[in-house]
């Protein structure tokens, strides 16, 4: 849609200043050259508006050594008890040597820790798969991994849990 706006502005700006030339050279009056140096400012001005609108509202493009790190349940997206019980019960970590490390806080006898490993993929470098050594019930319905979510200030991964729901899991430290 983009690609098409840009264009129908650019046929309509370089009619306008194709009419203004014409009309300068058939009639030889300077006040027919100032419409197309006008119109073709103004075309300029307004593409570099629309380029830097276009490049603020892109979203993040990660890194693999940003999604690298430590996780926890974001309370920010849905608030409310059950997602501060998840805060408080759940986080994961991707390690630098491609391991996915689950901490559930859940058991009486301390944290347990559900082993996983990453499978990255090619493009785009952001994007990766989890296999799960250790099945658990939050992993165990996803496929290729969890599904990524990214704005333009940030991004966060979404696990559907047969147990919660949809938990939200934002990067709070690096690896």
């Amino acid at each position: 849609m983009i690609v098409f706006s840009f264009f129908l502005l650019l046929a309509f700006w370089s009619f306008v200043f194709a009419c203004g030339w014409i009309a300068y050279l058939a009639t030889g009056r300077a006040r027919f050259w100032r419409l197309p140096v006008v119109a073709l400012g103004a075309f300029a001005v307004l593409m570099v508006v629309l380029c830097v609108i276009g490049w603020w509202m892109a979203p993040v493009t990660p890194s693999r050594s940003d999604v690298i790190g430590t996780y926890e349940v974001n309370r920010k997206i849905y608030p409310g008890p059950n997602a501060d019980w998840q805060h408080a019960h759940y986080q994961f970590r991707i390690t630098h040597d491609d391991q996915f490390l689950l901490y559930d806080h859940t058991f009486t006898d301390g944290p347990k820790v559900f082993r996983g490993a990453v499978w990255w993929m090619v493009q785009p470098s952001y994007r990766w798969h989890l296999h799960m050594k250790d099945p658990h019930h939050i992993t165990n319905s996803l496929r290729k991994g969890p599904a990524l979510y990214r704005g333009t200030e940030g991004f966060y991964y979404v696990f559907p849990s047969e147990k919660f729901g949809n938990m939200f899991f934002s990067r709070v430290s690096e690896g």
